[in-house]
């Protein structure tokens, strides 16, 4: 069985429909029984869920069809792909699989999953880098981002009702309110955040490899960008931020497996607590670290600024990465990754540019062939 080669036809990109033709090459097995006419024709479906209108979409590994929308990503399989012997007609051509609740307007799924949906261009890379591979990283990044996202909203939402139920009276002042399941939850989260930390790392790898895998990732990388880059590079600093968040989320992970009382990492969190004046205090967290300490502070605000950092972590390293790297296969152009100046619909900040060089001709000189005959 070979991969079916996709053409994509959005004729109505703002609606909630996908108008996609899939055009298949020449079937190897029989033709004529109902299931091969029906395999073999073009398909149309809609995306299911309240995701809003597709913005972007991108091939996974010639498996999946994956559609960026605004509120959710979804993927779709080709019936071929589930039963490539043809031996159930009642299957759906087009089985569709939702993979995100979140969409282009999050801004973490931009910095991951629309960045590198934009910039991840085999055309691009250097023969080493694999496409495919860098589209997995980020898809992954998405999904870990997703589930700290998941955990900020219902945290936010618990206090929410807590304060509506003090304003109104509903809670007793004498009664201290308790987070359901605060423990799992934030512990979880450092977790995914460590997780997309790691593959920011990976990406890296794709580009600059390592001869082992117990070399040190941060001081190999700066070795790595000081032979490649002059020292007055733009892109070395931003590295070198991105690679403090890097160590710090590595950090905190260990305080909360390896930390405990009386040792010099400690994973402290509270719950909501009285002060002497009878106010409430909301849930906190605080690290102790000898290298990356946390002062004790709001346990959601903690997580939307990690939630931050990370995921402008990932996409310096695309950007920034995909630039530096790309090759030049033309000596009249130059090819790289540029900011865009105003939103883009597609919820992507950078975008591929090639720029002609000045002075180079545009056109080869024409020889003299000498004067004509017109006779």
């Amino acid at each position: 069985h070979q991969p079916r080669r996709l053409r994509r036809d959005l004729k109505t990109p703002r609606h909630h429909r996908m108008g996609m033709k899939l055009m298949r090459s020449p079937p190897s097995k029989r033709n004529d029984r109902p299931i091969d006419r029906g395999r073999n024709s073009a398909i149309q479906a809609q995306i299911e869920g309240d995701v809003g209108a597709i913005l972007t979409m991108f091939p996974l590994k010639d498996e999946r069809l994956f559609f960026i929308c605004e509120r959710g990503v979804t993927s779709g399989q080709l019936a071929d792909e589930i039963d490539p012997g043809r031996t159930n007609p009642s299957l759906p051509q087009i089985v569709q699989t939702p993979e995100l609740t979140y969409g282009a307007s999050s801004p973490f799924i931009q910095r991951t999953l629309c960045v590198a949906a934009e910039l991840f261009d085999q055309t691009y890379f250097p023969q080493q880098v694999s496409r495919d591979d860098g589209l997995v990283l980020a898809l992954e990044a998405a999904r870990a981002l997703s589930e700290v996202e998941d955990t900020i909203i219902a945290l936010d939402a618990n206090e929410a009702k807590i304060r509506k139920q003090l304003a109104s009276g509903e809670y007793k002042r004498h009664v201290v309110p308790k987070t359901p399941n605060l423990k799992g939850r934030v512990e979880g989260a450092v977790g995914h955040l460590r997780e997309v930390a790691l593959l920011a790392q990976k990406l890296a790898d794709l580009f600059y490899p390592r001869a082992k895998s117990n070399i040190p990732f941060t001081s190999h990388l700066i070795d790595a960008l000081k032979t490649q880059l002059p020292a007055d590079d733009s892109l070395r600093p931003h590295v070198e931020w991105c690679l403090a968040q890097i160590e710090r989320f590595f950090d905190h992970r260990n305080a909360l497996i390896h930390g405990g009382p009386g040792k010099d990492q400690q994973f402290i969190l509270r719950d909501y607590e009285m002060q002497s004046d009878g106010n409430l205090v909301a849930p906190t967290i605080e690290i102790v670290h000898p290298d990356s300490p946390l002062p004790r502070m709001d346990i959601g605000q903690f997580l939307k600024d990690a939630r931050e950092s990370v995921s402008l972590t990932f996409e310096t390293f695309v950007a920034g990465f995909c630039d530096r790297n790309a090759p030049q296969r033309h000596k009249g152009f130059v090819f790289g990754v540029e900011k865009s100046n105003q939103d883009r619909r597609t919820g992507k900040r950078f975008f591929w540019n090639g720029m002609f060089i000045p002075g180079f001709p545009l056109n080869e000189p024409k020889q003299d062939s000498g004067p004509t005959s017109t006779g």
